[in-house]
């Protein structure tokens, strides 16, 4: 039987999902901005200049579905397989992909308008520019636990901050950028909700194979 965990927006986290819980690959989840309390979100909406790719944004819209991304591994054509419910480790290279947009979080050498750094969007294409490393304390990022998001061609850092709000018509959310700056608290992401698969999903599907054989 698949071992999927669905955890609630609307209950208390410690009643939702074991505190210590292992983010792991193919779950689908919401990332809350340690410092603004705003969530990692995208649209099927365009930068009117710049990239004109589809616009990222920390969004206080915490119950709409464009705030989850599914967790995918970085390097698929790599010969070590990663399966459904493997665990995410600190120092992996990840793949965040949008759920509603169907675009990967992507930056790139275009400067961000407030942020000091680049732009961040949702891209519907590969692309070096989709990975991630995942930085965090320990061994395996966790629910309830800040990491980082670091940008592997540009090494700079997914963040947000209260300087960074966009203008009334775009809903007063706030700009996600790639800050170049080396070290700060808006770099911090807390993996909150979601749906999310466990290790025992791997392990559920094996026994179904040798049942058949």
């Amino acid at each position: 039987m698949a071992a999927f965990f669905v955890f609630s927006l609307f209950l208390p986290f410690s009643l939702a999902v074991g505190y210590n819980s292992a983010l792991s690959y193919y779950s689908m989840v919401k990332f809350e901005h340690k410092l603004t309390k705003r969530y990692l979100s995208a649209s099927i909406l365009s930068f009117e200049s710049g990239s004109r790719q589809m616009l990222t944004r920390a969004s206080v819209k915490s119950h709409l579905a464009e705030s989850l991304w599914t967790i995918l591994p970085g390097n698929e054509s790599s010969s070590e397989v990663v399966h459904q419910g493997d665990v995410v480790r600190c120092g992996d290279v990840i793949q965040l992909y949008h759920v509603t947009s169907k675009g990967y979080l992507h930056s790139h050498n275009f400067f961000s308008f407030l942020g000091r750094g680049y732009e961040i969007t949702s891209f519907n294409d590969k692309d070096s520019g989709n990975l991630w490393t995942v930085k965090c304390e320990g061994e395996f990022p966790g629910y309830g636990h800040p990491l980082q998001l670091q940008h592997v061609n540009n090494r700079c850092h997914a963040a947000t901050e209260n300087s960074c709000q966009l203008p009334p018509q775009a809903g007063g959310e706030f700009e996600l950028y790639c800050s170049l700056n080396t070290r700060g608290k808006e770099f911090d992401w807390i993996p909150t909700a979601g749906i999310f698969v466990d290790e025992d999903e791997q392990d559920d599907r094996e026994d179904d194979e040798d049942e058949e054989l």
